[in-house]
């Protein structure tokens, strides 16, 4: 007989419950719209569509004037304008720790930091990261990264900041965390 292991934690994270709980709320005053997919779970978009949750992709595509909901992954700064412009009502279902990198990023870039965005330059998150810090690099991965590095001596030399795509793996952290140690050791 084979054996299972449950896992003890299973599931969607706490940001995602967050804004799957937003949507059931706002949706009990009636239909509303949604920046992208709530988050990635077709199951729970369905329901929700189902119950008034309208998916559009671009801020010009919410009525003027509607309820739109920001997506857990959340968006960029020139989105939000574009919802304020159009008279939307935003409700904010960004995970906390995703407008924390936001807020990093864009206190770093601010600063004259070079941020580098550590994820998947085709997903939600990192779009709307790099939303915050015009002229962000998005790299996958510590080869990439010592790739990047190499390519022009003001990469290595220039002040810089990385940050996450949440869903990252915690061994991608760790291997740009020993490259950069590493160079930086090299350097001087």
């Amino acid at each position: 007989m084979a054996k299972y292991i449950l896992a003890r934690s299973a599931g969607q994270c706490f940001g995602v419950e967050r804004s799957v709980t937003m949507a059931e709320e706002a949706l009990t005053a009636g239909e509303c719209w949604c920046l992208g997919e709530l988050v990635h779970n077709s199951d729970t978009v369905e329901r929700l569509a189902a119950a008034g949750l309208h998916v559009v992709e671009e801020p010009e595509d919410v009525p003027p004037g509607e309820r739109v909901m920001i997506r857990a992954h959340g968006v960029g700064e020139s989105v939000w304008q574009a919802l304020e412009t159009r008279g939307a009502v935003i409700i904010n279902a960004t995970c906390p720790l995703v407008e924390r990198i936001h807020r990093i990023a864009r206190r770093e870039a601010e600063a004259g930091r070079q941020v580098v965005v550590i994820g998947d330059r085709n997903h939600p998150e990192v779009r709307g990261i790099c939303g915050w810090c015009p002229g962000a690099v998005v790299l996958p991965d510590a080869a990439a990264m010592d790739v990047w590095l190499s390519e022009r001596e003001e990469n290595e030399r220039n002040p810089l900041s990385v940050v996450f795509q949440t869903t990252q793996i915690r061994e991608n952290h760790v291997q740009i965390e020993n490259l950069l140690k590493k160079r930086c050791t090299n350097s001087k």
